[in-house]
């Protein structure tokens, strides 16, 4: 059973493969020591995202407060067929771009990801939720 869900919504198709788990961090050095830092793939396909949701919003300040709780609908299809998809990455993206204010906003999530071959492609639609479908005590 899942929560009523009030206006408005988000939704979007990109086409770009998101990053595979493995792809997402590097090590870096630092002088001396060692740090981790966010792969060039990764950073690249944030950015990207960011500009295409910016351009899809013309403009127009998000449409969800900071307060909303939000579900995350979300079909995806990879060059192959990869089942360490990293969609952090793309929460990232929509939060750079200001169409989510903080991550953890997402509180339901539901995802498919096609096992067929063809060009990456991302459709995502955001919703805001009145409340959840079960109690937390």
């Amino acid at each position: 059973m899942s929560g009523s869900v009030l206006n408005p919504s988000f939704s979007i198709e990109i086409d770009l493969a998101p990053v595979a788990k493995g792809n997402r961090y590097r090590i870096v050095r630092y002088g001396k020591r060692y740090g981790i830092k966010e792969s060039v793939e990764a950073e690249s396909f944030k950015n990207a995202t960011a500009m295409l949701i910016l351009a899809k919003m013309g403009g127009a300040p998000s449409p969800f407060s900071k307060q909303d709780k939000l579900r995350m609908t979300c079909y995806v299809r990879h060059e192959s067929y990869r089942p360490d998809l990293d969609l952090g990455c793309l929460k990232d993206a929509l939060q750079k771009s200001g169409l989510i204010h903080n991550d953890r906003q997402i509180r339901i999530e539901h995802n498919e990801i096609e096992d067929k071959k063809g060009p990456g492609r991302i459709r995502l639609k955001l919703e805001r939720v009145a409340s959840l479908p079960w109690k937390v005590s």
